[in-house]
């Protein structure tokens, strides 16, 4: 798994790019990666960009239950504005949707789209609130 992790020039916002295929070595590596920036804080928004992710069914591939915990401890420790994940299609979302699911779901503040203009749109409301 491979990322890319950007934050805005009022480090407000930050855009993560996951490509690849997402094992626990890469979502270690992540949160290592994130957690040890110092522009990351509470109460950012986040765009997610999974466009460019790919599914894997290996037993080494990440799954939500699996890995949850991890997630889950870091947004204790730092919890997001809004986390709005991006898609290439229905189907993706789909399973992203899942994903959310294990994460707290709609009280998670996190939303799954297909377009980013949607994305965009929903993160600048949920910053103004």
């Amino acid at each position: 798994m491979d990322f890319t992790i950007d934050f805005s020039e009022d480090e407000a916002r930050l855009t993560v790019t996951l490509t690849g295929v997402a094992t626990g070595e890469g979502v270690d590596s992540f949160n290592r990666t994130l957690e040890a920036d110092p522009r990351f804080r509470t109460g950012l928004t986040w765009l997610v960009d999974l466009t460019g992710a790919v599914e894997d069914t290996a037993p080494d591939v990440v799954t939500p239950v699996r890995h949850a915990t991890e997630v889950l401890r870091r947004d204790w420790l730092h919890p997001p504005r809004a986390i709005a994940f991006l898609v290439a299609d229905a189907e993706a979302a789909h399973r992203a949707e899942l994903w959310r699911a294990q994460l707290g779901g709609s009280q998670s503040r996190r939303r799954v789209f297909t377009r980013r203009e949607d994305a965009e749109a929903w993160l600048a409301t949920e910053a103004e609130s």
